[in-house]
């Protein structure tokens, strides 16, 4: 072989081997380990559409409404939209329309319970139950008993946007 051959035989296999180590491996990205229903809950952010209220005395009388959002709160209000985080935080983001009077900021939390079928606020002393969970739908119910031994339901549905 003629040296000139030799060289850039050795040229080539030493531009080889620097070329292969200087390549890094191309890395998949670590798998998603949360559960269907906390990809879910955590992907969109959310806007309430329903809320229904259900009454119940001790006698048995059961008396229902149910509500849009804009029969109860300010314009300013209709267009948030309430995140859940993947770190267990959530927030509610102000929409376009501002309200007069900001929001008081604050960090607040949620976790799942009983089985990922309740959710529990940290503002909160109960949970609530996850009455609909898909990837579109999210309807929240909250019980309370009343002094007089009335039952309070109320279920909030949201709408992924």
């Amino acid at each position: 072989m003629p040296i000139s051959l030799r060289r850039l035989t050795l040229a080539l296999c030493a531009g080889g081997a620097l070329g292969l180590t200087a390549c890094k491996k191309h890395q998949e990205p670590a798998p998603d380990t949360r559960s269907q229903r906390e990809i879910w809950l955590t992907t969109p952010g959310w806007s309430m559409q329903t809320i229904k209220d259900e009454l119940t005395t001790p006698a048995g009388v059961v008396t229902t409404s149910t509500s849009t959002p804009a029969s109860l709160f300010d314009p300013c209000h209709l267009d948030d939209l309430t995140r859940f985080n993947a770190d267990r935080t959530f927030t509610v983001d102000d929409g376009p329309i501002k309200c007069p009077q900001p929001a008081t900021s604050s960090t607040n939390t949620w976790s799942f319970a009983a089985n990922e079928t309740e959710i529990l606020f940290s503002n909160a002393t109960k949970s609530n139950k996850i009455t609909t969970l898909t990837a579109t739908t999210l309807a929240l119910t909250y019980n309370e008993t009343y002094p007089d031994g009335t039952m309070w339901t109320q279920t909030v549905t949201y709408a992924a946007k």
